[in-house]
């Protein structure tokens, strides 16, 4: 991958997670309407870490994952890093937020579940919280509804090792019973995914031209501005509960255009990127986390106010305490890659059958 292309990435990472935040930040409860033009666009930027995500993952399978042990360690190990922390981290907001005031958590706007909440943590912990089995709501953990996306890439995750890595009968058997637990919501949005796996595998093996390149980054953009315009809730797939299929696939067909259409001219913006190097780098470090820890942080700060909502007291308060905690446990999240991913090898590979894992053909 250029260095370019993956500063750029790093930088639309942050950028889509940021975006997220401020759509759920944004309320009159939370921030009085700060930024609320970024809710047309918090379904978009979902859709561009799905694409993304296929990107990243066509990347470490063709350069470095070669295995499945290396593989299903890596991708476990970079998921629970920063599941696990976001998990507590969720329990203990949502324990003081509703200790303070139960009524904006149970009445607020966005609803917190009456249920036990042990079968949704488990659920969550395990990726299967949006299975189909769970009904049109999935499990949400707690206030924290962004968990829902990795009921998806969990899946989406799994069915890729099944690709490359399985052989023979059991590859096939296997991705038809992933896709009958998933469920049609989650096969419905596959595509969007694999959007990005296959927008990957197109930057390395053809050579695009500069016109050429130009006309999709642009093109693409302009998929992704208009996206929000596509929630037309006649176009629907039979069991699929998304509030608009078209407008998702009108967002991840638009970045999937723009990335490649970027990796075409991405030299031109070398002089750019390079000086903003190791910001960007840090940026997209803390990029999973923001997306995981937002949501309960802005509730309980929410609650514990120190002004208005409209005020820049109560703004700099909500925003900046979520960005101060997730920069400082976000980086340690970062850090402890390794230390999941060693643990994955130990558990996987004293699983593993005697024979080496079939290495994929590059």
């Amino acid at each position: 991958m250029k260095s370019a292309t993956s500063l750029y990435l790093d930088a639309l990472r942050f950028l889509a997670a940021f975006i997220v935040l401020m759509d759920h930040a944004s309320g009159k409860l939370f921030t009085g309407g700060l930024l609320w033009q970024t809710n047309y666009y918090g379904q978009t930027a979902v859709m561009v870490f799905f694409v993304l995500s296929g990107f990243v993952i066509a990347h470490v399978v063709a350069t470095k994952e070669h295995t499945a042990l290396d593989y299903s360690a890596a991708r476990f190990g970079r998921l629970y890093s920063v599941i696990v922390p976001a998990l507590l981290l969720t329990i203990v907001c949502d324990a003081i937020g509703l200790q303070k005031n139960p009524d904006f958590y149970y009445h607020g706007p966005w609803g917190y579940p009456a249920d036990s909440p042990v079968p949704r943590y488990l659920a969550t912990f395990l990726l299967i919280n949006r299975s189909w089995f769970w009904g049109p709501g999935g499990m949400e953990t707690g206030i924290n509804g962004p968990f829902w996306s990795l009921g998806f890439e969990g899946i989406y995750y799994v069915a890729i090792g099944l690709m490359l890595f399985a052989r023979g009968s059991f590859r096939a058997l296997g991705l038809f019973a992933l896709a009958i637990c998933s469920g049609p919501t989650i096969v419905a949005l596959a595509p969007i995914w694999f959007l990005g796996f296959g927008a990957y595998h197109v930057t390395r093996r053809h050579q695009i031209s500069e016109l050429t390149g130009i006309l999709l980054w642009l093109g693409g953009l302009v998929l992704l501005g208009e996206s929000y315009r596509a929630h037309f809730n006649w176009l629907q797939i039979p069991g699929a509960h998304r509030e608009s299929i078209l407008a998702d696939y009108v967002a991840g067909i638009g970045f999937a255009l723009h990335v490649v259409g970027f990796n075409a001219i991405a030299d031109r913006f070398s002089y750019v990127l390079t000086p903003w190097r190791a910001p960007i780098r840090w940026l997209g470090s803390i990029t999973f986390a923001l997306y995981l820890f937002h949501r309960p942080l802005i509730q309980v700060l929410a609650v514990y106010s120190v002004g208005a909502p409209s005020s820049w007291a109560q703004r700099i308060w909500l925003l900046g305490g979520t960005f101060v905690v997730v920069a400082t446990l976000g980086r340690l999240c970062e850090q402890s890659k390794g230390t999941y991913k060693r643990l994955f090898l130990s558990v996987f590979g004293s699983r593993a059958a005697p024979a080496p894992a079939r290495a994929i053909s590059d």
